[in-house]
């Protein structure tokens, strides 16, 4: 069952803070909290968010949703997992797409065309910040296009990620949705 806490504002209204946990083996291992205007607001919330929650595999759902990871996370759980070192090329393309606008898109909101435009930005040059945040200065984001070949490199690299990451990151990956753009790329 939720609980409602009251607050009082400074302009002397007040507001209703209504909490959602879930326990097991008496470990917390869900907490959701939204603040409403009215009392009655937040028993309606608190009612629809339990009754969600009860559905088959919505519980895990919420959890990991509020575990988001983003594909730099994600690079970083597979290197760090790898008993031993990769190659030169391997870990220079990791390290790259980590540091891509791609690192920090969440895993839970990648589709096809998130793949796809990665693809195509990696294609058109578009330039990571350096490792080396010293080295940063504005003529490094200047466009270099890529060949098709390299771009397939980065591509097969970040597909190893996608196709085995999920287990090392306790999160379900977008196969599906990789492989979709993939061939959309390759065509």
């Amino acid at each position: 069952m939720g609980t409602i806490m009251t607050r009082a504002k400074k302009d002397g209204s007040k507001s209703y803070t209504a909490t959602v946990r879930k326990k097991q083996k008496g470990k917390v291992i869900f907490t959701e909290t939204e603040t409403f205007p009215s009392e009655l607001s937040a028993e309606r919330w608190i009612k629809k968010r339990e009754s969600d929650l009860k559905d088959n595999g919505a519980l895990i759902k919420a959890i990991q949703s509020k575990r988001r990871k983003t594909w730099s996370d994600v690079i970083a759980d597979y290197c760090a997992a790898s008993p031993n070192q990769f190659g030169k090329t391997k870990t220079a393309n990791l390290a790259y797409l980590q540091r891509l606008d791609f690192g920090q898109i969440a895993v839970e909101g990648t589709d096809d065309h998130t793949f796809f435009k990665l693809g195509q930005d990696l294609h058109r040059g578009v330039q990571a910040p350096p490792a080396d945040k010293d080295l940063d200065y504005p003529e490094h984001y200047e466009l270099k296009p890529r060949k098709p070949q390299t771009v397939s490199s980065y591509m097969a690299t970040l597909c190893t990620v996608v196709s085995y990451g999920g287990p090392i990151s306790r999160i379900e990956l977008p196969i599906t949705e990789f492989e979709t753009a993939k061939r959309t790329l390759t065509h």
